[in-house]
């Protein structure tokens, strides 16, 4: 990630994985690989309005972003984790994926993995994402093979090569940095 910016930041506050980020004099050596939002009691601001929403823009070497943030009146908000991760696998991890995960094991690996990312709250239960991922593992233990049921479910590959890593902690799987 390159910077960060709300339009609106009177209802939540902005921090990252790297201090660099925070820095308008230097936005150009964030590294930040993790944005963490945080909600606020409502701050007024001279000459910005009230809303019920705002918008979180993302600047990374390869692409922008934009979030809509809805500010909800009570309750948590629907989302807790968002990852933004490219779409194409590298080739590793799409050697990984043919061989190890496609077999009953790699199934265990991923639901094992889905339980630890539940564990150190990455994802709940009842979230978008842990449903896509249980139809993911529903799609793989009736044989379907696993590019396609990650296609149909929107889960992606390099997702699921994330979770098989969690759940296989004597996994030799890990991605080059």
């Amino acid at each position: 990630m390159r910077r960060a910016w709300l339009d609106d930041p009177s209802q939540v506050t902005l921090n990252f994985d790297d201090t660099r980020c925070a820095l308008v004099a230097a936005p150009g050596d964030c590294a930040a690989t993790v944005i963490h939002l945080r909600r606020i009691q409502p701050l007024a601001f001279p000459g910005l309005p009230a809303t019920a929403t705002t918008t979180l823009t993302v600047v990374t070497d390869s692409d922008l972003y934009t979030f809509q943030l809805v500010f909800p009146l009570a309750g948590a908000p629907a989302y807790s984790i968002l990852a933004v991760q490219p779409d194409a696998p590298s080739p590793y991890a799409s050697a990984i994926l043919t061989t190890q995960i496609a077999s009953p094991a790699g199934v265990r690996w991923v639901e094992q993995g889905l339980l630890e990312a539940q564990r150190r709250n990455l994802v709940a239960t009842g979230d978008p994402l842990w449903e896509r991922i249980q139809a993911l593992l529903e799609q793989l233990k009736q044989g379907r093979p696993l590019r396609e049921a990650a296609q149909t479910t929107g889960v992606s590959e390099a997702l699921v090569v994330r979770l098989v890593e969690l759940g296989r902690s004597d996994s030799g799987i890990t991605q080059g940095r």
